[in-house]
């Protein structure tokens, strides 16, 4: 077993404060959290509020004392959580250090049991802007087992200082269970325990046992480590990523499993399921419950008209046509929004109710993307996505669409535009390598010399323009406008909307043809 360094620990943290300032790390609640902060002005509110009233002999006065009291109380043993719940860590060559209110406690990297890594998104008007950073360790101390969290708000253009430690914990955790597999002996995480040649899993009071020969494919969706099995098109074991050794689970079977093999092209099969969207629970119980409400208004409307005395009241009948109404139209509303939509491994598939389409990768040759954020009084109120995918056939286009709104963006849904894009992407680089027009968007085209572009005006287009890729300074979007810039020139020289078809094709190919330009030539995305 590797030691940490010999050395006192005053002398060891004063050693890695000076080498290494950033390694450093800080844990727990702030001192300036907004309730713990809100609490102390309250206090001091009722308190002030309760020496005035005093001074004015109220008799409310002792009520906004105790009140004060009360708070005060509160704000204390707010003070009391949050200082026991602040810890630093210190990072050592081969393990750490953590000091909190119980002194500072010394731990080797062989001392680590458990890891696990997740992340908590977080979201303004629809934009990712930070994210929570969860990396939870579970180390051996004697007998005992102790739970450390390191939570960090990151924002997403910052680096994580702590990545380099995370990947060293990792890494070693892979390893000794590599090493233990080897021997016979089992690596164990949360809920599961992988043996040499099976996984076996604990969910509820149910134990199952999968041979590691049976199972044929592993990767991380929805926040779910997702493991399929052969012949099966939908996932036999979905793991929270945030489960303890999950990650490393995921690089040991990615090594263990055979992969099946290729599927022949089927109209029906589209391979194993990645993930899935599908009606909220509420939408699912209204989908069946308003027809029946529905029913009920229309049986009292019906025996309303037919029997004279039960709408001797006035309004009675109006009463139950505008219930039969909204019942009516609410139900129509969900029942719009009932949509089951599957991304497979070979292509998409929609279903509603008893009718469903589906469409292959190979098949597409058109594909449109647009998120468009609503507003209600200035307030955003959701952004609306919508994915639309197209194939030829002899008669009228093939076409899937799929359309959602929701409050944060859909990572899921943004990883399968860029895969859909870039398949697409490759046929039209196919296309343009073989000295041929591409089609881009009605205005932009792909010619073997640069960009045609036809910009567009009240009393149709213009003339086309062509733009060198020599030319081509750089591109970025903005506000669902995408812009293209040159050399020496201050504003954009093409602009385009985002949420034309094949305009996210077109960028990938944009992309990989001004990459492929002599060395020197600089391509810049500009804010």
């Amino acid at each position: 077993m590797e030691c940490l360094p010999v050395a006192t620990m005053e002398s060891a943290l004063h050693f890695l404060d000076s080498a290494h300032m950033n390694h450093r790390f800080q844990f727990g609640y702030s001192w300036f959290e907004w309730w713990f902060l809100a609490l102390i002005v309250g206090t001091l509110g009722l308190a002030g509020g309760g020496l005035y009233l005093l001074v004015m002999r109220e008799s409310a006065a002792i009520w906004c004392l105790l009140a004060a009291g009360v708070a005060l109380f509160s704000t204390l043993m707010s003070a009391l959580l949050i200082h026991r719940s602040r810890f630093q860590v210190v990072i050592a060559p081969a393990g750490f250090y953590v000091t909190d209110f119980k002194g500072t406690r010394e731990f080797a990297d062989e001392q680590i049991i458990c890891a696990s890594l997740s992340h908590r998104l977080h979201f303004n008007q629809g934009d990712l802007k930070s994210k929570t950073r969860v990396f939870e360790l579970w180390v051996e101390q004697g007998d005992t087992t102790e739970h450390l969290q390191l939570s960090t708000k990151l924002n997403i253009h910052t680096t994580d200082l702590l990545l380099h430690f995370i990947d060293r914990v990792h890494q070693f955790l892979y390893e000794r269970a590599s090493a233990g597999l080897r021997d016979s002996e089992p690596f164990e995480g949360e809920g599961w325990t992988l043996n040499a040649t099976s996984l076996v899993v604990r969910q509820k009071r149910t134990e199952q046992s999968f041979e590691l020969s049976d199972l044929c494919a592993v990767e991380i969706f929805d926040d779910h480590l997702c493991v399929w099995q052969s012949g099966q098109d939908e996932p036999v074991l979905r793991i929270p990523v945030s489960a303890a050794n999950t990650r490393v689970l995921q690089r040991l079977l990615s090594e263990r499993l055979q992969p099946r093999e290729q599927e022949p092209p089927s109209e029906e099969r589209l391979g194993r399921i990645l993930f899935e969207r599908k009606p909220d629970r509420a939408s699912q119980i209204c989908v069946w419950l308003l027809p029946v409400l529905t029913l009920a208004a229309g049986l009292g409307l019906l025996g309303v008209w037919l029997i004279p005395a039960l709408g001797a009241r006035p309004g009675v009948q109006v009463a139950i046509l505008i219930m039969l109404g909204i019942a009516l139209l609410s139900w129509l509303i969900v029942l719009s929004q009932a949509v089951e939509f599957r991304v497979c491994e070979h292509g998409v598939r929609r279903k509603w109710l008893f009718w469903m389409s589906q469409l292959r990768y190979s098949q597409m040759n058109s594909f449109t993307y647009s998120a468009v954020r609503q507003y209600v009084k200035g307030a955003y109120a959701g952004t609306r996505f919508s994915l639309t995918f197209c194939a030829p056939t002899e008669g009228k286009p093939k076409t899937l669409s799929y359309t959602k709104t929701l409050r944060n963006a859909d990572l899921e849904l943004e990883n399968l535009r860029e895969h859909v894009s870039e398949i697409i992407a490759q046929r039209m680089y196919a296309d343009f390598a073989a000295q041929q027009p591409v089609t881009w968007t009605d205005s932009l085209r792909f010619l073997p010399e640069g960009v045609e572009y036809r910009a567009r005006t009240l009393f149709g287009r213009k003339a086309p323009v062509l733009i060198p890729f020599s030319q081509i300074a750089g591109f970025d979007s903005d506000n669902g406008e995408f812009h293209l810039w040159v050399h020496d020139k201050k504003k954009p020289i093409a602009k385009e909307e985002i949420n034309k078809p094949n305009f996210f094709p077109g960028y990938h190919l944009l992309a990989r043809v001004l990459a492929s330009r002599p060395t020197g030539t600089e391509v810049q995305s500009r804010p």
